[in-house]
């Protein structure tokens, strides 16, 4: 089942009782085989009506092995943006089918353009298997390893076209942030992340900043002592209560700083926007 069709994720679908608290415990068949993990419920009243998704198994043992073995989930692509195409889409760009997968950007530089790919072109099949939609994409690209040549079949006006494109893994900054740290030195217990010190290094793997200095939230730890929208992943922190901070050593000191009951206002760089982040300490 599919939530987003414009998404590649799937879930189980079952009828079982799950409810609130239910999530992360396996979801098993009549023989005792784990078929999935309890995940989320279609509910309007908050209690189970029949309605519960899981993650299927495959795709959790294939996440544990990844971050047992690279310590990291890897995301395959090839350079494109895409979209299922519909009724509509297909009446207005003038498409000769109702169905399938449309290449909407080629992303400059990418395997995708270095192989011939076009936006407008429609995805036929991948590895020899017809593409409907999204999640079969999504699907015929994992089967190949990265670094290996995906084949896929394409119709460009009134062309067929076969490609062969090379898979990568696709950039995940968060992921290398998060890679980078370690709990005994990037820990900030006040606000429950791990954080980086803004450096050359990582003004390479972020999109561009309003500043050079500051610190990166690379990942959320816990709840930490405040309450209220803490800093999320990804996060450039510039100042602690106006106070510009240009290291972690400098964001310890500022939070060590302040008295108890004190009001946090951390101004932070999330997407390009700046933002106040508001957080309070009931303690």
């Amino acid at each position: 089942m599919q939530l987003d069709p414009e998404s590649p994720t799937i879930y189980v679908q079952t009828d079982a009782a799950i409810n609130p608290g239910s999530s992360g415990g396996p979801l098993v068949d009549t023989a005792g085989h784990v078929v999935g993990v309890n995940t989320l419920i279609l509910s309007q009243s908050g209690g189970n009506e029949g309605i519960g998704l899981a993650i299927p198994s495959n795709v959790i043992r294939s996440v544990y092995n990844q971050v047992r073995n690279g310590g990291h989930v890897h995301h395959h692509g090839i350079g494109i943006s895409a979209r299922n195409i519909t009724p509509a889409l297909a009446s207005g760009l003038g498409l000769n089918r109702e169905d399938g997968v449309l290449i909407e950007d080629v992303i400059p530089q990418s395997p995708a353009q270095s192989s011939g790919l076009m936006s407008g072109d429609v995805i036929l099949s991948v590895a020899e298997k017809p593409v409907e939609n999204i999640r079969q994409l999504a699907l015929g690209l994992y089967s190949y390893a990265v670094g290996e040549n995906a084949i896929l079949e394409i119709q460009r006006g009134k062309q067929t076209i076969s490609y062969e494109v090379p898979v990568i893994e696709k950039q995940d900054v968060q992921g290398r942030l998060a890679d980078l740290v370690t709990k005994e030195q990037n820990r900030i217990p006040q606000l429950g992340i791990l954080a980086l010190t803004l450096d050359e290094r990582l003004l390479s793997m972020v999109p561009p900043l309003r500043n050079q200095f500051g610190v990166v939230v690379a990942a959320k730890e816990s709840e930490g002592a405040y309450i209220g929208e803490g800093p999320l992943p990804g996060d450039v922190i510039y100042s602690v209560n106006g106070t510009p901070v240009r290291s972690v050593d400098s964001l310890r000191l500022v939070l060590e700083d302040l008295k108890l009951g004190d009001a946090l206002v951390l101004q932070v760089e999330r997407m390009g926007s700046l933002h106040y982040v508001v957080l309070e300490n009931e303690k």
